[in-house]
């Protein structure tokens, strides 16, 4: 009605009503049933094997993009590897080859060595 008086008879309505148990408290009350085994229990344990569900899931995402990740970068540091060892191989051969012409050089230097110091030993002998 809107009124104070009003007001208070609709409290002393719903003070006067017998208060009834929670149902969680009257199946561990009344009937005796572990908190397990209660309805709030039953939803509870479900809930916990749905959230152990889906973070075994979320953990084999990890361990795969993990996986992913090592093998990424084991992909990136071959490639690296072979870019050097093929720097590598292409400096080798360009020593050889260097060492091939100092050779070669030398051969072509001693045979006018030995060509002048045979023209000087002919000149000394005539």
């Amino acid at each position: 009605m809107g009124t104070r008086k009003s007001g208070l008879e609709l409290i002393k309505k719903l003070t006067e009503k017998e208060p009834k148990p929670l149902r969680i408290q009257d199946q561990m009350v009344e009937k005796g049933t572990a908190l397990v085994d209660t309805d709030v229990g039953k939803f509870m344990n479900d809930e916990l094997i749905s959230l152990q569900k889906k973070y075994e899931k979320d953990l084999q995402d990890i361990k795969r993009e993990h996986q992913m990740a090592i093998k990424e970068k084991y992909d990136l540091l071959k490639e690296i590897l072979e870019e050097q060892q093929a720097m590598v191989k292409k400096i080798l051969k360009r020593a050889a080859a260097e060492r091939k012409y100092l050779a070669d050089l030398h051969e072509v230097q001693m045979g006018r060595l030995e060509e002048a110091l045979g023209k000087e030993s002919r000149m000394i002998g005539r």
